[in-house]
């Protein structure tokens, strides 16, 4: 049996937002910030090195203008991510930006 995959746009635009944040911010870039405590334009080192692994995570699934596409977003969920001291913004902001991405395709 073959099973057909569709896209559905409510994991696009609050599931992989959710995931993602947690997985990258909540553990990856607070784990880099034990590692890493520097900065480079008021951004973290722990906020690039995350963003970089980002990208490259989403050259698995995508082309290549397409994964770096992510590459400012991610520096900014990354930034609120780190004034907050919360992974809630950085959460919140990815859900508008997937939400406003997809409403224009």
């Amino acid at each position: 049996m073959i099973v057909k995959s569709e896209f559905n746009p409510i994991y696009a635009i609050f599931l992989y937002p959710i995931i993602e944040e947690l997985v990258f911010r909540d553990l990856i870039q607070d784990y880099l910030h034990t590692k890493f405590a520097g900065t480079v334009a008021q951004l973290s080192l722990a906020n690039i090195l995350t963003t970089i692994l980002f990208v490259l995570l989403h050259l698995v699934y995508h082309p290549i203008l397409w994964a770096l596409a992510v590459f400012i977003p991610s520096l900014i969920f990354g930034y609120f991510k780190d004034r907050a001291n919360h992974v809630l913004p950085a959460i919140i902001l990815h859900i508008f930006y997937n939400f406003g991405f997809f409403l224009l395709l």
